[in-house]
């Protein structure tokens, strides 16, 4: 019997195993990105935590050095984006005099975004492109539109229900019809969140969450799957499982998108770009729950509900009665003058 070793013959070679990958406590939000500490301790040594505009003046520096916008105009506005709702702080209550928390930047919120986005220096990449490139007309809404940042899973519940429904047994039924959804930070993870009608007349919320894949090369394989020596690089894309019952157990079928609009439009029962030579999935998602600031112009006169309000009734007319008016005696002698003539 062969004993197992820690190395094995490959093409007269001996190559060694690679060692066990360490699981990452995403949870830990502690800054030790080597390229984002080397940036915090360039600009900001010995802060925690700083103002938006002090950390958007070096930030416009080193976006300027990755090319991403030529515009001026256009990388002020992508900042501005990248400040006020993805570099969120982790746990506001640490800083109470810090008000609007939103107004600040400190570690913990820069590596929190890192653990979604990946690392620092392919993660402001990774947000223009899935949420602040133009989309498609016919695909909006985007994924900016609805994203609402950190939240817990209680807050995301309460904005899923309008707030015009009652609160009693059928709380949340019109919303569930309506399938409104939001998108929201989740630790490592963007996460979808949604109001859905099950069976049995229920109300269910659904959290699921879309994990970054890393960019990795594929081997490019000739006609008889033999590899031809050739890489080609798949850039970083977004994951998403589910779940679906089989003989004795559950599998699991897990997809890939190379854009997060993509993800959208299959949730909301389109053909995407991702799926494309296969079925279209039925809907689950219908009503975007828009971020305050994102709200279409449309819409901004009834921003709980999109249906529509009942005409309204016409007013009556009112019937003038001239019963009670009596004809003076002038007027009757007139009218039997005229009668005497035409006779």
């Amino acid at each position: 019997m062969k004993k197992n070793t820690e190395e094995k013959k490959y093409d007269g070679q001996v190559e060694q195993k690679r060692p066990p990958k360490v699981k990452i406590d995403r949870s830990d939000t502690t800054l030790r990105d080597k390229a984002g500490v080397k940036f915090w301790k360039k600009y900001f040594e010995g802060k925690h935590i700083v103002t938006n505009e002090e950390f958007a003046i070096p930030l416009k520096q080193y976006v300027s050095k990755k090319k991403m916008y030529a515009d001026e105009v256009e990388k002020d506005k992508f900042i501005q984006i990248v400040l006020t709702k993805f570099l969120l702080l982790v746990d506001p209550s640490q800083y109470p005099d810090k008000r609007p928390s939103v107004n600040f930047v400190d570690k913990n919120c820069v590596q929190a975004a890192i653990h979604v986005f990946g690392p620092w220096i392919q993660m402001f990449e990774m947000i223009k492109k899935h949420f602040c490139d133009p989309v498609e007309e016919a695909r909006e809404p985007g994924p900016l539109s609805m994203w609402h940042g950190r939240m817990t899973e209680e807050e995301a519940k309460v904005l899923l229900i309008k707030k015009t429904e009652t609160n009693n047994d059928s709380e949340g039924w019109k919303s569930s019809k309506k399938a409104r959804y939001l998108l929201r930070y989740g630790i490592d993870s963007i996460i979808l969140s949604s109001i859905r009608r099950g069976k049995k007349r229920t109300i269910r919320f659904y959290h699921e969450p879309l994990v970054r894949r890393k960019p990795y090369h594929k081997h490019l394989v000739n006609w008889n799957k033999v590899r031809t020596g050739k890489k080609k690089l798949v850039p970083a894309q977004w994951t998403y499982v589910v779940s679906i019952a089989a003989v004795g157990c559950f599998r699991d079928n897990v997809f890939h998108f190379t854009l997060l609009v993509n993800f959208l439009e299959m949730m909301r029962g389109q053909f995407c770009d991702d799926l494309e030579y296969r079925a279209k999935k039925s809907r689950k998602i219908r009503t975007p729950v828009y971020a305050p600031d994102m709200i279409p112009v449309e819409q901004k006169q009834d921003v709980e509900s999109s249906d529509t309000d009942s005409p309204v009734e016409p007013v009556p007319l009112k019937c003038i009665s001239n019963d009670d008016d009596e004809t003076d005696e002038e007027t009757m002698k007139n009218l039997d003058a005229e009668d005497s003539k035409e006779s």
